[in-house]
């Protein structure tokens, strides 16, 4: 059965899977600079976002950077510190490689690494912060989000 994306974003989704099998998505470099992006456009676009909230939701300016910018932005910023820790393979018991190979002295790793597409859908109240649980999620597990408002 073939997976049908929502709200026609089937072009959207396509381009995304090129950039992700082409292995631009692994590089550290291409995340964290994909992360100071959003941070950029939070901070050149914070102006325009809070009218919106303000116009769409009766969202006070302090409200809409309390719970919506300012945590998103504080989430990628704590994302970025630990993007290295995070991306790291991680290490497992070597006992059991060193027990069958014989000689006592075996090494095992976990490389970390999925391909995962995330459709977020968010409340109509909270708009942005919904994104912030994702946003580590995303650049580590190299998941793609996509959001979709209702």
């Amino acid at each position: 059965m073939e997976e049908k994306p929502a709200l026609g974003l089937g072009s959207l989704v396509s381009s995304l899977r090129v950039v992700y099998k082409s292995g631009r998505t692994k590089d550290l470099s291409w995340r964290r600079s994909q992360l100071n992006g959003l941070i950029r456009l939070l901070t050149e676009k914070e102006e325009e976002i809070f009218d919106a909230l303000h116009d769409d939701l009766g969202k006070h300016r302090t409200e809409s950077f309390r719970d919506e910018v300012g945590v998103v932005v504080k989430s990628i910023k704590h994302t970025l510190q630990n993007l290295e820790k995070w991306a790291a393979p991680e290490k497992a018991s070597s006992y059991a490689v060193g027990f069958l190979s014989g000689d006592g002295a075996g090494a095992a790793g976990a490389a970390r690494g999925r391909a995962h597409f995330l459709l977020l859908e968010s409340p109509i109240r909270c708009p942005l912060c919904s994104t912030t649980p994702s946003v580590s999620l995303c650049l580590f597990s190299q998941f793609f989000i996509i959001f979709a408002m209702r």
